[in-house]
């Protein structure tokens, strides 16, 4: 039968549809294959890198475990702008009593407030062996040893466990720019397989590594003038060592970031925060940050200072969650924070934060 022209036109019409059809069903799978499935994967991924099964959320109202509600003071219960904190097995707290000078130890539900350990109780500032110039952090080792950054004194003390006074293990008391000394340090860190301390050398831009039973350090972050290129710091504060990368983590407070330096690298990568040193109040953004940590997770926590707020930012996540405080809202209540300093965690992963300004130290439970 010969077809007519309308039937052929009709036929290669319908042809014409179910070749285009067939194309777009290849093409569709294909991005599907290559986009959309890879994204899924990676994010569930992500998702149980964050979680690992565990729940983690805290809440938002926190109660005061060390310190007293508007009152700031040298008194047993009382602190003055705390800004250290450390944890010992049994779940002790350790506060680094900033302005007071001395290094509290607080138990659990005390009802009588910190006992001194480090420093003077009356809270007498001085230059010798038994006293501090405005500690800023606390390290406690598992054998009962305290190590305590004396920032004004520019050193750094060990307080063995009972000692009535601290032997300078880095420092000369004077600041300066040697391998052997210091200027403002700051936070604290410890890798316990080569028994090295590392130190935050605040007003050096630096970080700087000492062994155990050596006087002099050697930098290891940072000493390349105060600057925000990855092959520089801007006033280094709180550092944390990660063992499962060999790096140190390092709160860059001029930087507005927080920073990677793997142990033996020329410049460091940007975890989060701005990569040129831009503050600012958003998700990604930090405002100050003196302080940073990390839970078994890979969860990082930063202490969000001129926010006034406690974020939290998942493996390879640059938006954080707000999980203490309020952005951009200071204040006294038990959901505020007035310019918080540091952050640690119990081991029941309990948050508590150094609500400095509020002279106060405050826990978050997680529930």
């Amino acid at each position: 039968m010969v077809e007519t022209a309308e039937a052929t036109t009709k036929r290669r019409f319908v042809l014409t549809w179910s070749v285009l059809l067939s194309w777009g069903c290849a093409f569709l799978i294909a991005l599907v294959s290559v986009i959309v499935i890879p994204i899924l994967y990676t994010n569930k991924k992500s998702n149980q890198a964050a979680d690992a099964g565990v729940v983690l959320r805290w809440n938002t109202k926190g109660r005061i475990v060390a310190g007293t509600l508007n009152e700031e003071g040298s008194g047993a219960r009382q602190l003055f702008h705390p800004i250290g904190l450390a944890f010992d097995s049994s779940d002790t707290l350790y506060v680094a009593d900033y302005e007071n000078n001395r290094v509290q130890k607080w138990s659990m539900n005390s009802t009588t407030g910190g006992t001194t350990v480090a420093g003077q109780a009356t809270a007498i500032m001085g230059v010798n062996s038994t006293m501090f110039h405005y500690p800023t952090d606390v390290l406690l080792h598992p054998n009962g040893d305290l190590y305590v950054s004396d920032r004004y004194n520019n050193r750094v003390q060990l307080w063995a466990s009972g000692a009535l006074e601290g032997k300078t293990i880095a420092g000369t008391g004077r600041a300066g720019t040697e391998n052997y000394e210091l200027n403002n340090p700051w936070g604290l860190a410890y890798k316990y397989e080569t028994k090295t301390l590392f130190i935050s050398d605040c007003y050096n831009n630096r970080v700087v590594a000492y062994p155990s039973g050596s006087s002099n350090g050697t930098v290891v972050a940072g000493g390349n003038i105060q600057g925000k290129t990855p092959t520089q710091l801007f006033f280094p504060t709180g550092i944390y060592f990660d063992s499962l990368t060999d790096s140190l983590l390092i709160a860059n407070w001029g930087g507005n970031n927080i920073v990677r330096w793997v142990l033996g690298a020329s410049n460091w990568t940007l975890i989060v925060g701005s990569a040129i040193g831009e503050s600012g109040s958003g998700p990604t953004f930090l405002n100050g940050p003196y302080d940073v940590t990390l839970d078994p997770y890979r969860n990082v926590y930063v202490v969000d200072n001129a926010n006034f707020r406690i974020q939290m930012f998942k493996p390879d996540e640059i938006n954080g969650t707000t999980l203490a405080g309020s952005t951009g809202r200071t204040g006294n209540s038990y959901g505020l924070l007035n310019s918080p300093y540091t952050v640690a965690f119990d081991s029941q992963l309990n948050l508590y934060v150094a609500d400095t300004f509020n002279s106060r130290v405050l826990r978050f439970t997680r529930y």
